[in-house]
């Protein structure tokens, strides 16, 4: 648990006066000094700094992990098709679906694994903010790469082609 210590000795002797708390050394109530009069521990203030990894960050961050990989897949595989010049095969694989929700789906999908490396870096770097997010927003993050993960298995089994 990371500590964060603070030189204000006067913080800590207002907090004395008006709690009158109890030394952590010895039990001894404590005087208005920053040194218990029992023991003779010297005392100071200090702030306890949030666990990184709290269930709000781990519930958004784990299922975009879990796409992480096919995510870089993905860009290296659009990077060979653009390089291979063969996009145009590609255009009229996806023309075979007659349907405007299953071109959506598809797109819905491609564009969420092609997201995840950014979206999994923007998530490591706010971890620490992330338990300030409400339920919702977080239910909202950690569901969008699990619903891109059903529609790729529904388009494998060809659910929504033609």
């Amino acid at each position: 648990m990371n500590v964060s210590k603070t030189p204000n000795n006067d913080l800590l002797k207002s907090f004395l006066k008006q709690h009158h708390p109890a030394c952590p050394g010895c039990g001894q109530l404590l005087a208005v000094d920053t040194r218990c009069s029992e023991c003779g521990r010297l005392l100071s203030l200090s702030l306890e700094v949030g666990h990184p990894f709290s269930i709000p960050f781990l519930f958004a961050f784990t299922p975009w992990l879990f796409v992480l990989g096919a995510g870089l897949f993905s860009w290296l595989g659009l990077i060979s098709i653009l390089l291979a010049g063969t996009l145009d095969r590609i255009l009229s694989g996806i023309s075979n679906v007659h349907s405007a929700v299953g071109i959506l789906l598809i797109l819905f999908t491609e564009l969420t694994l092609l997201a995840s490396p950014v979206v999994v870096f923007m998530l490591w770097s706010s971890r620490r903010q992330i338990p300030e997010w409400s339920f919702k927003f977080v239910f909202f993050i950690g569901l969008i790469p699990l619903l891109a993960f059903l529609f790729r298995l529904f388009s494998a089994a060809g659910f929504y082609a033609a």
